[in-house]
């Protein structure tokens, strides 16, 4: 888990984690940088402890997920959005 006083994860910040299969990311965070993720190849449960809207909005750089993260979920408070960027909202 990132610490809530976190506001950006920096590039290459988990590169090469190959073992981490799932992380929780504050509402804090506005930016995350180049290849933070890259080559996570087991990641695939990404929490944010926001709204797919406060998500949207992050500043991710073009490679925050290079490598091998590819098949993921980002689960919000309000929904989930898929690696394809397909959103589907919790029924309210």
């Amino acid at each position: 888990m990132i610490p809530d006083s976190v506001i950006s994860i920096e590039t290459n910040a988990f590169d090469g984690c190959s073992e981490l299969k799932g992380i929780v990311i504050p509402v804090g965070v506005i930016s995350i940088g180049d290849w933070a993720f890259g080559n996570c190849g087991r990641l695939t449960d990404i929490q944010y402890k926001g709204t797919v809207k406060e998500w949207q909005a992050i500043q991710k750089e073009y490679g925050w997920r290079n490598g091998y993260i590819s098949d993921y979920t980002v689960t919000c408070t309000d929904g989930t959005i898929g690696a394809e960027g397909n959103v589907a909202y919790f029924a309210q």
